[in-house]
């Protein structure tokens, strides 16, 4: 009788442990869904608001007070991204931002016809920059578009 007693409570106490363990890692499962997605809004409304920048600041005058705008914007933008995003969408936006800042540094003129904006950006990799900040962002917000 001694040796099933203790059977019966050694099973007792290693179902009671097993259970333990199986909640413990369900809340922990349910807790990195939830940080997972606790800033989506705040986040998604961020790196559009980049990209809306970034889009523009391509061809925006130079010098404007549209320029300037952008250029704060963006900037609070970019601050944001680097509280709240993932790693590959910080280095992202960041390859975006320098890829952009160092195009129109080194074309005094912004481009005006469509020939010269595609010389714009192709003699900069701006294109693959963009691309990988929208492809970063959609994947840490978990949004599939159909390529």
């Amino acid at each position: 009788m001694e040796i099933a007693e203790v059977v019966i409570s050694t099973a007792g106490i290693i179902g009671t442990l097993g259970g333990t363990l199986v909640g413990i890692r369900a809340g922990y499962k349910l807790w990195e869904a939830e940080q997972r997605t606790r800033f989506h809004p705040d986040r998604y409304a961020k790196y559009t608001q980049f990209l809306e920048a970034m889009n523009r600041l391509m061809w925006v005058e130079k010098g404007s007070t549209e320029e300037e705008s952008l250029i704060e914007v963006s900037t609070q933008a970019s601050a944001h991204i680097q509280m709240i995003a993932s790693k590959p969408v910080r280095e992202a936006a960041q390859e975006l931002l320098m890829r952009i800042v160092e195009a129109r540094m080194e074309y005094p003129q912004q481009p005006t016809t469509q020939d010269e904006r595609r010389h714009f950006i192709s003699a900069s990799p701006i294109d693959p920059a963009r691309e990988n900040f929208i492809r970063a962002a959609r994947k840490e917000l978990g949004i599939t578009v159909g390529e």
